[in-house]
């Protein structure tokens, strides 16, 4: 069940608490009402599912086959968020961390941009691509997000890969743009492109004058570099202020809190990125081709890369490997001791206080030699690397999101 609880479902289930307390099952049995007894079951479910605001700090929503919101220091799932399409592709989070914006689809649902608000864990934004679109400012575009999503430092635009034109145009490389979706009307206001890649934003001033959004990938057409470069979108209208050249093939890339420093990954290797000197600073090997997803520590002096082997029969070790600010590798943290099979490990963030590293793990299916794996969350202690909770997701669990 997903259920949203407003005040009326509270009533509710207290009402559900007390007739629970005052009544015994036997009774309801031997007076032939057993209807009774399972309507206030399935009641107790519905209220055991239901979705409780958390505070600013213990809450986690993972993304995959659910969204689903935990509880950090219950080690609990405390409710399933939706409802939102099935197929998940892209998530961002505002400045503020107040809303969370996923794009989905599924069979039978077109593609959707939804918005969670994280305090009452409700979705409060949901409508189809092709809705944004029909309201668009700049022409015919179809804002998807499928590559790209992520929010203005100001908070005041979506910033969504996406197709310019009509349909007939969308398998021509110079379709493909940036969109800029006003937040407050879900209007598109904006297009940069041609564009191919990924979209994230800069840590930094909430002042549109100096706001920043960074592009990893290409223009089709405007420039072919031997390395894509790192475009950088800033200013009140978001244009194309500045082009970073790694000279490395750019994969992943996530930024320090402070917005001084950026990490990559490409051929085999992370790199650090000093983006007040614009060059690479410090490197190491990767341990595997093979890993999974970064993610940085909020002062910058830890960086964390887990491992979820080839996603189809090579489950991978189990292992998160860390590195301090400079890229000295440090003792891994290992969650595959014990288990027959260690986990495929997915995603990671650190917990809003910085004392948890949380770690992803489960597929929604394996390759003939292994099968699919749970759905689980596992919670580290960042200070002495012990794993402390194991939550269980119920689904595969994919991106992860501390608040």
């Amino acid at each position: 069940m997903r259920l949203q609880l407003n005040q009326r479902v509270r009533d509710g289930c207290r009402r559900l608490g007390g007739a629970l307390k005052r009544s015994h099952p036997l009774r309801f049995v031997r007076a032939g009402r057993t209807g009774a007894v399972s309507l206030l079951l399935l009641a107790a479910v519905a209220c055991s599912d239901a979705l409780v605001p958390l505070p600013r700090g213990d809450l986690a929503i993972v993304g995959g086959g659910d969204l689903v919101a935990v509880s950090v220091s219950r080690g609990k799932v405390v409710g399933r968020i939706g409802p939102i399409p099935e197929y998940k592709d892209k998530y961002a989070v505002g400045p503020d961390s107040s809303r969370l914006y996923v794009s989905s689809f599924d069979q039978n649902w077109p593609y959707s941009l939804s918005g969670v608000d994280t305090r009452s864990l409700r979705v409060v934004v949901q409508q189809t691509a092709s809705a944004i679109g029909a309201r668009s400012k700049v022409g015919a575009v179809l804002p998807m997000g499928s590559v790209g999503l992520a929010v203005s430092p100001d908070g005041t635009k979506l910033v969504m890969t996406g197709l310019r034109g009509d349909s007939s145009t969308w398998f021509d490389d110079s379709a493909q743009v940036v969109v800029f979706v006003d937040v407050a009307s879900l209007t598109p206001v904006g297009v940069f492109g041609p564009f191919k890649g990924a979209i994230v934003a800069l840590p930094g001033s909430r002042d549109s004058a100096s706001q920043r959004v960074m592009l990893v990938g290409v223009r089709p057409g405007v420039t072919t570099p031997t390395y894509s470069p790192i475009l950088i979108l800033g200013g009140p209208r978001l244009t194309l202020v500045d082009s970073l050249q790694p000279g490395v093939p750019v994969g992943q890339v996530v930024a320090t809190q402070d917005g001084r420093a950026l990490f990559l990954t490409s051929n085999a290797m992370i790199y650090r990125f000093d983006l007040a000197t614009r060059q690479l600073v410090d490197s190491v090997p990767l341990p595997s081709p093979d890993l999974g997803n970064l993610c940085v520590a909020p002062d910058g002096q830890r960086l964390y890369l887990t491992d979820f082997g080839d996603y189809w029969d090579f489950p991978g070790s189990g292992k998160v490997q860390v590195y301090d600010g400079t890229l000295h590798q440090l003792a891994p943290i290992d969650l595959g001791s014990g288990e027959l099979l260690p986990p495929g490990l997915n995603d990671c963030a650190v917990s809003r206080d910085g004392r948890f590293l949380l770690v992803s793990s489960g597929t929604p299916s394996r390759g003939p030699l292994y099968g699919p794996q749970p759905g689980r969350l596992f919670v580290v202690d960042r200070a002495t690397g012990n794993l402390v909770r194991t939550v269980e997701i119920g689904s595969y669990a994919e991106e992860i999101f501390a608040f």
